[in-house]
């Protein structure tokens, strides 16, 4: 299944190279993913799918998560992480996809326009480049590209990949840097720590009451 779905693969960028403007794909069975660099510096994952075009997406009873399950993160330094591994996502109903994409989206005249369904997930990244993973073992074709949030065009680069298969690295055009505390962090710690020091001594002072009443009593 891997070697026919890669043969198709290579027509279609073969073609793509000869007659770029005729090249399209049908929306309803493909997964559309689009690395959205923000500023200041955030990535945000974008997986939009025509449910009704991807039996296996279509049945399931939570796709957010399923498609979650389907995109790894890759950095440099080894760490890996399922998309579904960075919270709730964002979750969208629209009908046509509203954005550009690197291959014309179709459908045939006689279908109405799919309903497609978007999940997104924002995180602040610590490496770059940053490569992403078809983990999914359920046939599926993906259509990878980034864009800038000034743009919102396709960058060069873009890579169909079907299940098991990882792209090229993405480089990201900021530099990234760890997660820093703001001064509002280290208030809200501070706030929590002296709270919790105080409740110590509460409990501190009412056990040895406890002990000086039962001493009393004896």
């Amino acid at each position: 299944m891997k070697v026919l779905l890669r043969f198709h693969l290579a027509i279609i960028l073969s073609c793509a190279a000869a007659q770029p403007k005729e090249l399209a794909a049908h929306s309803s069975d493909v997964l559309l993913v689009r690395l959205v660099l923000n500023e200041p510096p955030q990535v945000t994952l974008e997986v939009t799918a025509d449910l009704n075009g991807i039996p296996w997406l279509g049945t399931a009873s939570n796709p957010a998560e399923l498609l979650g399950k389907t995109l790894k993160i890759n950095a440099p330094s080894g760490r890996s992480w399922y998309a579904s591994e960075m919270g709730q996502p964002r979750v969208s109903l629209h009908s046509g996809y509203p954005h550009p994409a690197p291959v014309p989206l179709t459908h045939s005249s006689e279908e109405t326009v799919p309903e497609l369904y978007t999940v997104a997930w924002t995180w602040r990244p610590s490496e770059t480049p940053l490569q992403l993973e078809i983990t999914n073992d359920r046939p599926v074709t993906s259509f990878i590209w980034a864009v800038s949030q000034k743009t919102n065009l396709p960058m060069p680069g873009w890579q169909p990949l079907v299940e098991g298969e990882r792209s090229k690295p993405i480089a990201l055009p900021f530099t990234p840097s760890p997660l820093q505390w703001s001064w509002k962090a280290y208030t809200a710690a501070g706030i929590s720590a002296c709270g919790l020091i105080l409740q110590g001594c509460l409990i501190t002072i009412r056990w040895r009451r406890m002990r000086k009443t039962a001493a009393l009593l004896k």
